[in-house]
């Protein structure tokens, strides 16, 4: 039992960690709280820039340096066609760890762009190995017209991934939040 306010255990949590986590708050649990296992689902986002990132965020983003724009509309689509309760398995590297059990529920699934950023946003009950990557590769895919609509259907349709589904670089990722209380699907 941490006898001091939740501000100093805030402080004291930041002493030993890397810049790239930071502590913003912490609240009482109960005493069956599991980090993993109580866990309502991940938030995460993926980053690209369209055109060369500067030296200061490079490893943040994901530099998409085609000649073409990426059709953004098309990624919309296509994510709404990944949103759901649904067997994810041809959107993971088979590590086989999570076979057993594919089915996840995408709640939320967002191409937000903003000048030449565009932002994927990611909520789900869980996620399979480098399934966030997965997805990205293969909306980026479709916002280059190399991969269509009906192929992210029948690769969810048939739960196997192809060539076709690129796994995206790491940098550009980040786990924004993990919610321990339900959450709702943006309407």
């Amino acid at each position: 039992v941490w006898p001091h306010d939740p501000a100093k255990l805030v402080k004291a949590l930041q002493v030993g960690l890397p810049p790239t986590i930071q502590i913003k708050q912490v609240a009482p649990a109960s005493a069956d709280f599991h980090a993993r296992k109580s866990a309502w689902g991940p938030r995460y986002t993926y980053r690209i820039l369209q055109g060369v990132a500067s030296p200061f965020e490079q490893r943040y983003v994901l530099s998409y340096l085609r000649p073409q724009p990426l059709d953004t509309t098309s990624m919309r689509d296509a994510a709404a066609v990944l949103r759901g309760k649904q067997f994810f398995t041809g959107f993971a590297a088979d590590n086989g760890t999570e076979v057993f059990d594919p089915l996840r529920n995408m709640r939320r699934l967002e191409v937000v762009e903003d000048g030449d950023r565009v932002t994927l946003i990611f909520e789900a009950d869980g996620f399979l190995y480098k399934m966030a990557r997965s997805l990205t590769g293969a909306l980026i895919a479709v916002g280059e017209g190399r991969m269509s609509i009906d192929e992210i259907r029948e690769t969810l349709r048939t739960f196997r991934r192809t060539e076709r589904v690129e796994t995206a670089p790491a940098q550009g990722l980040f786990l924004e939040e993990v919610f321990y209380e339900p959450v709702d699907a943006p309407a």
